[in-house]
């Protein structure tokens, strides 16, 4: 018998909290009417799907930048299904990047998007904003070994031109992120 998938409001909530964002020039308080309206909408999702939901509050944290209501919210996620740990490995890769802790989000992303997995595709994006540009080539090649079909929205030439400078210049995937961080 097949398991019936419920749909929620969890994409939806995740668009509202990157559109937010997106048009932000600053961080808000936690009273901010669009933040509150945020909260109840993942309160409920909570009570619908608690994976999805500590997820979406834990994201919605990136728009007061309280890093420490985010990783609680993620931790929750991962409690209540221990299997969906890539999951919430990349979700906080993602938040972690909004709010510049590159290498932190980097040493997240790195097994979270391993083609082995099946998320490669989609979540390489996330690789050049963190700075796993030599690691990103190389997922692309596994990927290719493991003769998987993917689609990537990242161009896979300007990384590998990319990676072919940093290896000239001796930069690691780990220096780019900690140059990053510092800027």
């Amino acid at each position: 018998m097949s398991k019936i998938q419920v749909e929620t409001i969890a994409g939806e909530l995740t668009e509202r909290l990157n559109a937010l964002h997106a048009s932000l020039a600053r961080y808000i308080n936690d009273d901010d009417f669009q933040y509150r309206l945020l909260m109840r909408d993942c309160a409920k999702l909570i009570s619908a799907d608690a994976v999805n939901g500590y997820a979406c509050r834990g994201l919605a944290q990136i728009l007061t930048a309280n890093l420490g209501q985010l990783e609680d919210d993620i931790a929750r996620a991962r409690a209540i299904n221990s299997e969906a740990g890539d999951f919430c490995d990349f979700m906080l890769a993602q938040a972690l990047a909004k709010l510049g802790y590159f290498s932190r989000a980097q040493a997240l992303f790195l097994p979270s998007a391993n083609p082995r997995l099946g998320k490669f595709g989609h979540r390489s994006k996330i690789g050049l904003a963190v700075g796993a540009v030599a690691a990103l080539c190389e997922m692309f090649e596994l990927a290719d070994t493991m003769n998987l079909a993917y689609s990537s929205p990242v161009d896979r030439q300007e990384a590998e031109s990319m990676a072919s400078v940093m290896r000239d210049a001796n930069v690691t995937d780990a220096d780019l992120a900690s140059m990053m961080d510092i800027a």
